[in-house]
């Protein structure tokens, strides 16, 4: 039966073939070739049609780019030439065994993962480190999962602004949902590492991304920092040193550009009136967000008082704790607080606070760790998973107590290091550092009586070194480079540099620096200038490594 074409059917056809047609290149084999190389490439004959020829500079510069990109191009142009390189990878694809398929899709999905875990790691360690893991893991999953809850919210969204804006209603489309998109997503995925290169790159890729963030990337990157008598702060090109004057009631603010008199003076409890005036001992500072507080523990009321660092006063109630506050500590992402508690002997306990809020006044109280024989220093581990406590009053069988502050729990200890007062932690959290007060011990290189100085392997908990310094060994501290490479020790009346690559049993010092008095407090600042406070004579000593 004939075909009936109506005149609008034939006008449209010929419209379609009267069409304006854009520049095209088409790209053709040479005969010559046999290999499949490419050697030139021919115009549409409709180029020069469309576009007249009143460009000839134009076209002859366009033909000399066609021939360098064909030469270049690793893949085909033609159909046919198309046609039989698709031909080529299906029949080398078929020859791939079951294993070699699912390698290709699995491997590079597997480093994926561990790179991803990897990242979740980090950012734990960094911000997270107080949260449980538990804890920590559900909070990634409502991330994840919110985040895919947005991209598919936003295809319907557009439709529907669309809709209002134009005024046409969208035609049915297929609902988009959760599951959808990340059976999408996945699939697109697994298809594109079907292909051998995509998989074989994307394996390398991944690999080189792990490698690095496990090798060259610190964790978490920042030493710990103890408390002390001595703090530094730095502000802009200014450092601000605190020192804690226990015996006035104080804590003095001194300037790096002027150590000879303080900037200006915090009184602690009651100034002037001793029965309600303080007793400071140990500085602490929490810096996060817009929250730069100084923390103070004082003796004589049983609480940590709080100053602001940009008024240099005191702010809010305070904390309570327990008896005699000697130490405190902070984890890295300085959303919890460690308070030891020496007293009332033999027992003590350890105080942990929230302090996560935007505001002092949000700062809680969280538990109370007890069966801690006098606890004294405290510092905690780089990762942030454990806190490590010096001890006494154990009968010269005093431990370094190990606990997990996601827990608040003693999982741990180290025996052997009697008569603990100060502790100390390099940047790798690899090797911890224990002063240990007047215990006495003989210099076997010397002969003389003095007090110990240990070192312990934390990976197996045991002490592999021990010296053996003069009396009256207190407060100590690493410098804040990256590896930590010196030890500065409080050693009675001499302030001890010790480097700690070569630190062994009765090692001898790089630098012993006599001074007019006992040193109390360390404080290193971020130059790695060290501040050592004498008390009885009421002077801030400066010291600079830069020359060892």
């Amino acid at each position: 039966m004939p075909r009936l074409i109506s005149d609008r059917t034939r006008d449209a056809e010929k419209a379609h073939r009267d069409r304006p047609t854009r520049p095209r290149l088409e790209w053709h084999l040479h005969p010559e070739i046999g290999r499949g190389q490419y050697a030139t490439a021919t115009r549409d004959a409709r180029l020069g049609k469309n576009l007249g020829v009143a460009l000839p500079s134009f076209l002859s510069a366009a033909h000399n780019a066609v021939e360098t990109i064909i030469k270049l191009s690793p893949e085909p142009r033609s159909p046919a030439t198309k046609v039989s390189a698709m031909v080529t990878r299906k029949s080398r694809a078929a020859h791939l065994s079951a294993v070699g398929k699912i390698s290709m899709v699995a491997v590079p999905c597997l480093l994926f993962l561990i790179n991803a875990g990897l990242i979740l790691w980090k950012v734990r360690a960094a911000y997270f480190v107080s949260v449980p893991l538990l804890q920590y893991a559900g909070l990634v999953w409502g991330a994840i999962t919110g985040l895919v809850t947005v991209v598919s919210a936003v295809p319907p969204v557009f439709r529907i602004a669309k809709a209002l804006l134009i005024g046409k209603e969208e035609q049915a489309h297929q609902p988009i949902s959760l599951d959808r998109v990340v059976l999408g997503f996945t699939r697109a995925i697994t298809t594109w590492f079907h292909h051998p290169r995509n998989s074989v790159a994307a394996t390398i890729v991944f690999t080189i991304v792990g490698v690095t963030a496990w090798s060259l990337i610190p964790i978490p990157g920042r030493l710990p920092r103890t408390s002390s008598a001595v703090l530094t702060v730095t502000s802009g090109q200014d450092t601000v040193i605190y020192v804690a004057d226990a015996d006035h009631g104080q804590v003095l603010v001194f300037r790096s550009t002027d150590l000879q008199s303080p900037a200006s003076i915090i009184p602690i409890g009651t100034h002037g009136n001793l029965p309600g005036r303080g007793r400071p001992e140990a500085l602490l500072e929490l810096r996060r967000g817009h929250l730069h507080l100084v923390l103070v523990t004082d003796t004589a009321a049983d609480k940590v008082h709080i100053i602001n660092e940009d008024t240099n006063s005191e702010i809010g109630p305070g904390l309570a704790v327990g008896r005699a506050p000697r130490a405190l500590a902070i984890t890295p992402d300085h959303r919890k607080l460690f308070v030891s508690n020496e007293q009332p002997i033999p027992s003590g306990s350890i105080t942990v606070f929230d302090v996560s809020g935007s505001d002092v006044s949000h700062f809680h109280l969280v538990s109370t760790i007890a069966s801690v024989n006098c606890p004294e220093g405290l510092v905690v581990s780089p990762q942030g998973e454990r806190l490590y406590v010096a001890s006494q009053c154990g009968g010269g069988a005093d431990p370094v107590f190990v606990i997990n502050t996601a827990t608040d729990k003693v999982v741990g200890s180290i025996p052997g290091l009697a008569v603990g007062t100060s502790v100390a932690i390099d940047p790798r959290g690899r090797s911890l550092y224990v002063s240990r007060g007047n215990q006495p011990c003989t210099n076997a290189r010397t002969g003389e009586i003095g007090s110990p100085l240990s070192r312990v392997d934390l990976e197996t908990l045991k002490v592999t070194a021990t010296a053996c310094l003069r009396t009256s060994v207190g407060a100590i501290a690493i410098s804040h480079d990256l590896e930590g490479r010196y030890l500065f020790v409080a050693n009675g009346t001499r302030l001890s540099v010790f480097d700690r690559r070569s630190f062994a049993a009765d090692a001898a010092p790089l630098n012993d620096i006599p001074l007019e008095a006992g040193v109390l407090g360390i404080g290193i600042a971020d130059d790695n200038s060290v501040y050592a406070y004498l008390p009885s004579a009421r002077r801030l000593f400066l010291y600079s490594p830069a020359g060892l």
